[in-house]
């Protein structure tokens, strides 16, 4: 029966493939809520309404001439912004929030690439002001980047794939010395076959 599965590689090999296990399961998870927050929570596609003041009457949110993103809400214009739009995965990403009955509107920009915009606007009563993030806020924004091409959809992509082919390229030695070894062990514990006996004399 071969000693490899009672030796320190083995164990090192069993050790790493649950921690690449971990690992796997710990991405998959972090991206699947990032990819379920964005989808809940974005203002896509246009035109959508919404809420900003609080009053029960719903404005909209639109993009005018396709590159102005207009917040509307009881005949007023609270809001205009530059929008982007090339494709479903680069784009102005605008989200809504609902913090105490007060709406907060969460905008996530990447054109030009080099300069990413992260903006929370809240209504203060009487309009729309920006304002500092939350850790809700942050989170949002996080989702949003985790689905632009010019956020971290790359990066959470290459960790996805990657920690999956960790788990095979740790995870392939273990398995085989485990069958090796159950192999041997079966081999080496199969009874053996008694002589037979001279029955002439």
């Amino acid at each position: 029966m071969t000693a490899f599965p009672r030796s320190k590689t083995f164990r090192l090999f069993r050790a790493l493939t649950w921690l690449a296990l971990v690992l796997a399961v710990l991405v998959e998870a972090r991206f699947d809520y990032l990819r379920h927050l964005q989808r809940a929570s974005e203002l896509f596609p246009f035109p959508r309404a919404l809420d900003v003041n609080g009053d029960g009457t719903f404005g909209t949110v639109f993009v005018e001439d396709r590159m102005r993103l207009i917040v509307e809400d009881a005949g007023r214009r609270l809001l205009d912004l530059p929008y982007h739009h090339t494709d479903n995965t680069w784009r102005t990403h605008v989200g809504a929030r609902i913090n105490h009955g007060a709406t907060r509107l969460v905008l996530f920009h990447t054109n030009p690439p080099e300069r990413i915009m992260r903006e929370v606007y809240a209504w203060n009563g009487s309009a729309l002001e920006k304002t500092s993030w939350t850790l809700a806020d942050r989170q949002l924004l996080d989702a949003f980047a985790a689905d632009d091409d010019h956020g971290t959809l790359h990066a959470w992509l290459v960790w996805w794939l990657g920690s999956k082919l960790l788990v095979v390229i740790v995870g392939l030695p273990w398995v085989a010395a485990w069958m090796i070894h159950r192999f041997d062990f079966e081999k080496s514990s199969a009874p053996i076959p008694s002589p037979p006996q001279d029955s002439s004399g």
